[in-house]
């Protein structure tokens, strides 16, 4: 195998497939180092294949999980990224609707149908079914330290938690209602940042029976995502047509009670909604470009690199690698950028 170095910053593109073919070049790609002093190319090392189109992608420590919106779930692992490979498959049953929220961790799996079902799955050799209650239209949930955080979009629902510590089990031990308590959900140490329309609330987690709200932070146009880094919000907008406010990449500072908008970059209003943050770098996908981008606290963002391909509409961020994905194909692209 042989790669192109600079300045410790390279870039390896992977696909996991199921099945190795003959490596083929990247359509176009240019990572630049942190000091734009050069560029290197990468290389694609080798493809596998899962035979069906995957709705949700996830990535718990060594495991990449990837499920269909009718169920059917692959794991891999990717402890070497190298040489990924199956670890198991099972069809979670989700009903007629579909596939609306998953989530993982190392013991047990956490499927939502719309509506329908809130499924729990031992994480064991045959994945059994260990609970299950009715539930309505979760929008988005996350495992932390065996508890269930999901945003429920149901009136007079919000943000609910589950207990799933003990096994065959789970028990609804707090909700936070709120209409508005639905969409994306970002935890940084015990605090959780959840999104809708034109609001980032911030919850206080540290004590998972009580969960509270401890600010409400209103942006000036709506917020598909959001990346959090220290003191700084880094959120995707929507343009606010009405107040002639474009949309874009845009940078807050948390300032007590409010957020001070630092930065709105409009090279990145065409974006897909996936925006997230590693270290110093912001990740963007924007259609057929992962742009790239320094993140220091005290400058603007910069774009340092992008990697271009037709077929990605998703990504994850792990370490020293971008997941990006093409899920209609049933395809993940491993990027290594540093």
């Amino acid at each position: 195998m042989k790669y192109f170095k600079a300045s410790n910053v390279f870039v390896i593109l992977l696909c996991l497939l199921g099945c190795s073919r003959k490596p083929t070049q990247p359509e176009h790609t240019n990572i630049y180092d942190i000091n734009n002093t050069t560029y290197i190319h990468p290389q694609l090392i080798s493809t596998i294949h899962v035979p069906y189109s995957y709705h949700w992608f996830n990535i718990v420590d060594t495991l990449a999980y990837l499920v269909s919106y009718s169920g059917q779930l692959s794991v891999f692992n990717i402890a070497n990224p190298y040489n990924a490979y199956l670890v198991k498959t099972k069809n979670l049953n989700i009903d007629q609707f579909g596939l609306m929220a998953f989530c993982a961790d190392n013991d047990i799996v956490c499927a939502a149908g719309q509506p329908g079902k809130l499924n729990v799955f031992s994480f064991s050799d045959t994945m059994p079914l260990v609970a299950s209650i009715d539930q309505w239209q979760i929008d988005d949930m996350i495992l932390k330290d065996k508890y269930l955080y999901a945003a429920n979009a149901n009136i007079g629902y919000g943000l609910d938690v589950y207990d799933v510590n003990v096994p065959g089990s789970i028990n609804l031990i707090c909700r936070l209602p709120n209409n508005y308590y639905f969409g994306v959900i970002k935890f940084v140490n015990d605090t959780a940042y959840i999104v809708q329309d034109n609001r980032v609330r911030c919850v206080d987690i540290s004590n998972p029976a009580t969960v509270h709200l401890i600010r409400d932070y209103i942006a000036r146009s709506s917020i598909s995502n959001i990346a959090l880094s220290g003191d700084i919000i880094y959120t995707l907008e929507d343009a606010n047509a009405v107040q002639g406010i474009p949309g874009g990449l845009v940078k807050y500072r948390i300032l007590n009670d409010f957020l001070r908008e630092e930065v709105r970059d409009e090279n990145y209003a065409e974006s897909q909604n996936y925006l997230d943050i590693c270290g110093n770098y912001i990740f963007i996908l924007s259609y057929t470009n992962i742009h790239i981008l320094t993140a220091p606290a005290d400058v603007n963002p910069k774009e340092i690199g992008r990697y271009s391909h037709h077929d990605i509409n998703g990504m994850k961020i792990k370490g020293d690698f971008i997941f990006a994905n093409c899920s209609w194909k049933g395809d993940v692209f491993i990027i290594k950028y540093r």
